[in-house]
C-alpha cells in the first residue's frame, strides 16, 4: 500500500492528452516516433538491441488517481501495480507501470501476475482478442511521480510518456504507462 506521503506524491500526476490533440510531432520528433508508434514497443527494441527487463516492483497497492478514472474504477482502488525497466543491453531506456485491476486477474489472464522477467508486450500483442484502446501523452517533470519512478538521473529536467488501455476479453482492461528515458534517443529510428 501507499504510505500517505506516496499517495499524496501520486496527485502530481501529469496532463495527459489523448495521442491525438497531442501536438508534439514537429516539435519533438525523435520522441514523438516513439510516442505514436502502435506497435509492440517490446518487438521495436528487440530488432534494435540486446533486450531485457529489470523488475522494481510488483505488489498489490492503490493505482494512482487518473489510473482509477481510465479504467473506469473507484478512486482508492487497489490494483496490481507492475514497475519495470525496459533495457537495451544495461542502459534503461523505458520505465514502464502496468496497473492492473484485481478482477482482470481471474481465468486466461491469472498468469499477468506472474510474469517475473518476461515482457508484457509479448503477452498483450499475441493475443488475438486483446487490443489497445485509448492512448495517451504527457510530458513529465520534476514534481510529477512517475519522474521520479521512471529516473534518477542528474540534470534531466524533462521526459516524455504515454500510456495505452488495453482491453482484454469479458469487459476486463489493463493500463501500460511507457516512459521514455533520454536514453531512448540512442536506439535507431
Amino acid at each position: 500500500m501507499l504510505s500517505a506521503y506516496q499517495y499524496d506524491q501520486a496527485s502530481k500526476e501529469p496532463h495527459w492528452k489523448p495521442a491525438k490533440v497531442a501536438k508534439l510531432r514537429a516539435q519533438q520528433p525523435s520522441i514523438a516516433n516513439w510516442l505514436y508508434d502502435r506497435s509492440s514497443l517490446t518487438a521495436r527494441l528487440k530488432q534494435h538491441c540486446h533486450f531485457s527487463v529489470q523488475i522494481h516492483s510488483v505488489a498489490k497497492r492503490l493505482a494512482y488517481p487518473s489510473e482509477n478514472k481510465i479504467l473506469g474504477l473507484p478512486q482508492k482502488t487497489v490494483c496490481l501495480i507492475r514497475e519495470v525497466h525496459l533495457l537495451c543491453g544495461n542502459t534503461p531506456v523505458v520505465f514502464a507501470r502496468t496497473c492492473i485491476p484485481l478482477n482482470t486477474l481471474s481465468g486466461t489472464y491469472q498468469q499477468l501476475s506472474c510474469l517475473g522477467r518476461k515482457p508484457l508486450g509479448e503477452l498483450l500483442f499475441s493475443g488475438p482478442h486483446i487490443h489497445r484502446g485509448i492512448v495517451e501523452i504527457a510530458s513529465f517533470s520534476q514534481q510529477n511521480v512517475l519522474f521520479h519512478r521512471a529516473t534518477q538521473a542528474k540534470g534531466v529536467s524533462k521526459i516524455w510518456g504515454r500510456r495505452s488501455l488495453f482491453h482484454l476479453p469479458q469487459q476486463q482492461a489493463l493500463l501500460v504507462n511507457e516512459v521514455f528515458l533520454p536514453t531512448i534517443d540512442t536506439m535507431a529510428r
